[in-house]
């Protein structure tokens, strides 16, 4: 009797003692995952990051090249009108007088102002 006792009261404590062990595997499984979680986090995060400053950067970029164009395209229309000018001082109909000239070049861009 005294031999079943023992294996008995055996098997309670190592029954005890396995559920410790797996109690403390199983809150340090816990936290590992929690820790990873964090780290997953983060990670995440600083991709968010890079992400948004990249759209940034490529925000910038084209609102640069939409100036440069618009620029280059105010100096394309200057450079026309500066060649119409040209155009109409060289023909002879207009060489008497430059208030002709003027007033037609005038005329001519209000009429057409796509010209």
């Amino acid at each position: 009797k005294t031999i079943e006792k023992r294996s008995k009261s055996q098997t309670k404590k190592n029954k005890r003692l396995s559920k410790k062990k797996d109690k403390k595997f199983t809150d340090m499984a816990a936290d590992l995952g929690q820790s990873l979680k964090g780290v997953e986090k983060s990670i995440k995060t600083k991709e968010i990051q890079k992400n948004e400053e990249a759209n940034k950067k490529s925000i910038f970029s084209k609102m640069k090249k939409k100036r440069i164009e618009k620029r280059d395209t105010a100096t394309r229309k200057l450079e026309e009108d500066q060649r119409r000018v040209q155009l109409i001082m060289t023909n002879d109909a207009f060489n008497d007088n430059p208030l002709d000239i003027l007033f037609q070049h005038v005329s001519n861009t209000l009429a057409d102002p796509k010209k």
